[in-house]
C-alpha cells in the first residue's frame, strides 16, 4: 500500500495529474495512520488463590491503554469446568487517540470442581480501527495456580452416654491409644510414620557407634485421651461417575475432609492416606488446624492415577496401624467387581482379629452419586449388575465384622451416615 501511494503521488506530480497525486497522498496518509503502538500492559489480581469447591473468585484486570488509533482485545482464558458468574472474560476496548488511559475490568468465576487449576496469562491483541494492521497476540502477566480444595460437609456425632461405645463413630470411646503426652515411657526403634522430631539423636548415635544397629531410636511417650482414626480415600476410576464437575470423587473428598474435621475437633488424632491416586505422600497421625490444611492440599490432588492400591497402602502402613490400633475408615464406592476393595476389607478384618476387639475395626463409606433416571434396557441391566456386586461386597464385609455405610451424596446429609454407622 505504501509503494502504491508513493507511485501515485510521484506520477501525479510528474504529469500534472492532481487527482492521481491526491489518491497517492490519501494512501500515504492511511498508511501513516495505520501504524499502531505496542500492546497495552495488563495487571491481573485475584481475590483468592485458595478456595473451597463451589466457591467464587473475583478477577480484576487493570489495562493501561496506549495513545493512538487502535482497538484492544483482552481475553482471560478459563478452564472449561469454571462458570462465569458475572462480568465478562473477553473485552474489546478502544485506545486513547491523543492520550493514554486506564481501564479496570472485573468479572467473577465459580469453581465447582476440586483440583489445582492454572489460569494462563492474559491474552492481548491490538488492531487498527480500520483493520489495516494488527499485532500478534501476546501474553501479559504470569500463569496463576488456583487451588480448589474439598468442601467439608458439616456433621455432628450423636452423643453416647455409654462408657464404651460399640459403634465406629465413638463420642466417648475409651481407647488404649490416643493423643500423645509429654510423659516419656521408653526408647524404641523407628517405624515408618514416626515424626522426625521424636528421634532421639543422642541415643541413636551411641547405638550406631557400637555397631549394634543403624535403625534410629525414637522417644515413646504415654498416650491418653480418645482413639485414633485412619482415613483411606480411594481415587479409582470408578468414582468418576457423574458429571464433569460433580462426580463421586468430589463427594468422597468432601466426606473425608468432613470426617477428619469431625474427629480433630474432639481431640482425636487422625491420619490420611490416598490410594489409586498417584504417588501422594500420606499424612501421619496428628492433630490441630495445620493438620487440616495439609489434608486439604492432599485431597485437592485426588485423581485416578497409577499408584499404590488400597491393600498396598494398608500393608505399607501395617506397622503404624498395629501400633496405634485406630478405627480404619475407607472412603470408596462399592460398585462393580473390585478385587482390590474386597481384599482391603479382608485386611481390615485381619486387623480386627489381631487386635482382639469386639467392636468394628473398620468402616467402608460407600459414596453413591446422585441417581440418573433412565429406562432403557442396557442401563437397567447395568444397574442391576452393579447392585448385585454391591450386595456381595457388603455381605463379604459383614463376614469379617466390617461395616459398610452408603451415603447418597446430594440427597442425604452427612449426619445420616453418622447415624447409620451404629453397629447392631
Amino acid at each position: 500500500m505504501r509503494t502504491g501511494g508513493v507511485a501515485f503521488a510521484i506520477g501525479g506530480l510528474l504529469f500534472g495529474n492532481w487527482p492521481f497525486f491526491g489518491a497517492g497522498a490519501l494512501l500515504l496518509l492511511l498508511v501513516a495512520s495505520s501504524s499502531i503502538s505496542a500492546p497495552p500492559a495488563v495487571r491481573r489480581t485475584l481475590s483468592a488463590t485458595r478456595i473451597e469447591r463451589g466457591g467464587r473468585v473475583a478477577i480484576t484486570l487493570e489495562v493501561d491503554l496506549p495513545r493512538g488509533p487502535g482497538v484492544v482485545e483482552v481475553h482471560q482464558q478459563l478452564p472449561e469446568e469454571f462458570e462465569l458468574l458475572s462480568g465478562n472474560n473477553f473485552h474489546v476496548l478502544s485506545t486513547g487517540l491523543f492520550r493514554k488511559r486506564k481501564e479496570v475490568l472485573r468479572f467473577e468465576v465459580g469453581c465447582p470442581k476440586r483440583g489445582e487449576w492454572v489460569l494462563p496469562p492474559v491474552g492481548v491483541k491490538l488492531l487498527h480501527p480500520m483493520g489495516l494492521a494488527e499485532t500478534l497476540p501476546v501474553s501479559q502477566d504470569e500463569p496463576v495456580t488456583l487451588h480448589v480444595e474439598p468442601r467439608p460437609r458439616r456433621a455432628k456425632l450423636p452423643r453416647d452416654i455409654r462408657a464404651r461405645a460399640k459403634r465406629p463413630f465413638p463420642d466417648g470411646d475409651l481407647a488404649r491409644l490416643g493423643v500423645a503426652t509429654n510423659d516419656f515411657r521408653e526408647l524404641r526403634e523407628y517405624v515408618p510414620g514416626d515424626p522426625p522430631r521424636r528421634i532421639n539423636w543422642k541415643a541413636t548415635a551411641r547405638r550406631t557407634g557400637t555397631g549394634e544397629s543403624e535403625v534410629p531410636l525414637v522417644n515413646e511417650t504415654e498416650w491418653e485421651g480418645k482413639k485414633s482414626v485412619y482415613i483411606l480415600v480411594d481415587g479409582a476410576p470408578k468414582l468418576s461417575v457423574g458429571t464433569n464437575v460433580e462426580d463421586a470423587r468430589e463427594h468422597a473428598a468432601d466426606a473425608a475432609l468432613s470426617m477428619m474435621e469431625l474427629y480433630l475437633k474432639r481431640g482425636y488424632q487422625v491420619a490420611l492416606a490416598l490410594a489409586r491416586s498417584g504417588d501422594i505422600p500420606p499424612l501421619r497421625f496428628g492433630t490441630g488446624e495445620s493438620h487440616i490444611l495439609h489434608a486439604r492440599e492432599r485431597l485437592a490432588r485426588l485423581a485416578p492415577a497409577e499408584g499404590p492400591s488400597l491393600v498396598d497402602v494398608l500393608n505399607r502402613d501395617a506397622a503404624l496401624l498395629m501400633r496405634f490400633k485406630p478405627l480404619i475408615l475407607i472412603v470408596s464406592r462399592v460398585a462393580g467387581e473390585d478385587d482390590d476393595l474386597r481384599a482391603a476389607i479382608r485386611r481390615l478384618g485381619a486387623f480386627g482379629h489381631a487386635w482382639g476387639r469386639s467392636i468394628v475395626p473398620g468402616l467402608v463409606l460407600d459414596i453413591e452419586p446422585p441417581a440418573v433416571e433412565r429406562s432403557d434396557a442396557p442401563f437397567l441391566l447395568a444397574r442391576r449388575a452393579l447392585e448385585k456386586s454391591r450386595v456381595a461386597t457388603i455381605a463379604a464385609a459383614r463376614a469379617v465384622n466390617v461395616r459398610v455405610v452408603t451415603w447418597s451424596a446430594g440427597a442425604d446429609p452427612l449426619e445420616s451416615v453418622v447415624i447409620r454407622g451404629k453397629v447392631v
